[in-house]
């Protein structure tokens, strides 16, 4: 027994002598990965200490780098201009914009911008509420000195009375504002130094402004000269305010609200804004158009807004006809139609282009300068051209660089039984042609959009064009949409098949073909192509032989070297794009 007992103790032994030396092993083994893993620690660390030691020495070398190029490269003035326009983007297109806070950190770049920019107070001069320091703002105004300021505010309202009058102080100072609401018992302070006033007001919230909170405003601004807002929130009473006569800029929205005053009492209300330059008048929609139009225009003056140059009507189609009724006259007009152009319309469609015609021709016997007229709709599913569009080839700031008058039009809508109307809606284009046809004959330049999605009625169009525009001498054909295999092949047939008559322009001397959609079907492009190449080697004398092709490289492509070899023959020049 005492054997035995002997043997089990040596075993026990054995065993916790054992576990002992495998514990200490594995002691050993976490002891050693964690130094393998300090090592790393250790050695990642050195290798930022390098890098921060190079990048320390790179800036102890460039220091003050940058002074002595502006002061050599950018005198005051300049650099002066260019944060003087990085005040202007910002302030535009920041919803948050906190630019004063940002200058006041920019005067610790160098010595030479914090002259630059503490000589300038305008820069602290845009100011954004709600702010995020008060100290900063106060710095900010502080150094703004007497420089009128530009306020915007956002994000307060009638809970907010205690932030209102916060700002009421600075109101007297204020050159432009962009505010909501005011709460209703917020006295208005005056405001001697305003002239742009943009008022937002939210048409879902239920504390809309009051009558006598509008007044308030309105008159505590006697130079005025900017209006921007959405007084039909108020209903038809704003019509009867009093709108500060020094305006020459009036941006009314009337969106989502009914026009519940009549077309006369309009007529009178405008007839009070004899500085007016720009009208801009969105969302015309009477609630009675038998109110919408002159029943006595003997009460209004012969012409309403003798100053007027720019007129910008956005509705619906008769409004805008009865609109352009009144006794006006501008420069340029630009209409926006928001309601679908069917055919029991058309005689709309004609009253639109008489009353077009006639505020533009009223206005040209005082001012012989260009005139622009644009008509265009969001309803474009029928009609995929743009007849006439940018017929002269150039964007509104060059077209007063040019003596020939300009008409753009784009009628169209989403109208599902488009086969149907297409007749009867390329007569109403063909009308509208007709009407200004003496406007636009001295065109030089056609630009004609095609949606290849869309069957095409260009054989409708085209014969009125050629008519009407005897000077064009440059067309720009486009073809977009959205191509599926699905869609039918007529547009880009059709435009193939007209090529032979677009050619008939006895001064054409530019084609530019643009293609703008990834899809190519083969077959119709390929016959475009080959009538291109076929019309242009029948044309004769006396029409000028053809100067410059621009063509898509994509769809030269798609046709043999000796067509690409043809083509280029029969015209001065090929340009692939």
């Amino acid at each position: 027994m005492d054997s035995i007992s002997r043997i089990n103790e040596l075993e026990n032994e054995l065993d916790d002598s054992l576990r002992s030396t495998l514990g200490r092993i594995q002691d050993e083994e976490k002891l050693n990965d964690l130094i393998i893993e300090q090592q790393k620690i250790v050695e990642d660390l050195e290798r930022r200490i390098v890098k921060h030691r190079r990048i320390i020495a790179t800036i102890q070398t460039r220091r003050n780098f940058l002074v002595p190029r502006i002061h050599s490269v950018w005198p005051p003035e300049v650099l002066a201009e260019v944060f003087l326009n990085l005040v202007y983007e910002y302030f535009n297109c920041e919803e948050m914009y906190h630019g004063p806070y940002s200058w006041l950190k920019a005067t610790h770049v160098c010595r030479y911008w914090r002259e630059v920019i503490m000589s300038h107070p305008i820069l602290f001069s845009y100011i954004n509420y709600p702010v995020r320091d008060s100290q900063h703002l106060e710095e900010a105004i502080r150094l703004s000195a007497s420089t009128p300021l530009t306020i915007r505010i956002g994000g307060i309202g009638e809970s907010c009375l205690d932030l209102w009058k916060t700002v009421s102080p600075l109101l007297s100072r204020a050159k432009s504002l962009e505010i909501p609401t005011p709460p209703n018992h917020f006295v208005w302070p005056l405001c001697p130094n305003t002239i742009c006033l943009k008022w937002r007001v939210d048409t879902s919230i239920v504390n809309k402004p009051s009558q006598k909170t509008v007044i308030d405003v309105l008159r505590n601004m006697p130079k005025l000269r900017v209006l921007t807002s959405h007084l039909g929130t108020l209903g038809p009473v704003w019509i009867r305010l009093p709108i500060p006569s020094t305006l020459t800029t009036l941006r009314v929205d009337h969106s989502g609200t009914s026009c519940g005053f009549s077309l006369e009492e309009l007529g009178v209300c405008l007839s009070t804004l004899k500085a007016l330059v720009v009208l801009d008048f969105q969302g015309l929609d009477p609630s009675s158009y038998s109110s919408w139009s002159l029943a006595s225009p003997s009460r209004l003056p012969p012409e309403t807004l003798p100053l007027l140059t720019i007129l910008r009507l956005r509705g619906t189609l008769r409004a805008v006809v009865g609109f352009l009724n009144l006794p006006l006259s501008a420069v340029s007009v630009d209409v926006y139609i928001t309601s679908s152009v069917r055919t029991s319309e058309n005689e709309d469609l004609a009253s639109l282009s008489r009353a077009m015609r006639a505020v533009m021709q009223s206005k040209s016997s005082n001012s012989p300068g260009p005139h622009i007229m644009t008509c265009s709709s969001s309803l474009h599913r029928l009609n995929p051209y743009v007849m006439a569009a940018d017929i002269c080839g150039m964007s509104d700031g060059e077209l007063h660089d040019q003596e020939i008058p300009v008409f753009r039009v784009h009628f169209s809508h989403y109208e599902y039984d488009y086969k149907t109307q297409l007749t009867s809606f390329a007569e109403a284009h063909n009308n509208l042609i007709y009407e200004f046809r003496t406007m636009i004959s001295s065109a030089q330049r056609l630009i004609v959009v095609e949606d290849i999605s869309m069957p095409a009625y260009a054989d409708l169009i085209w014969p009125a064009l050629i008519l009407h525009l005897p000077n064009i001498r440059s067309i720009q054909m486009v073809l977009n949409g959205q191509w599926t295999m699905e869609s039918d092949e007529t547009s880009v047939f059709a435009m193939a098949k007209l090529l032979p008559t677009i050619l008939d322009f006895h001064h054409l001397t530019e084609l530019d073909i643009v293609w703008k959609t990834d899809l190519k079907p083969k077959k119709p492009l390929l016959l475009l192509l080959d009538n291109l190449t076929k019309s242009l080697s029948i044309r004769q004398a006396p029409t000028p032989k053809l100067e410059t092709l621009a063509i898509d490289r994509n769809l030269l492509a798609l046709v043999s070297e000796d067509t690409v070899e043809r083509l280029s023959s029969l015209v001065g020049r090929v340009i692939q794009k």
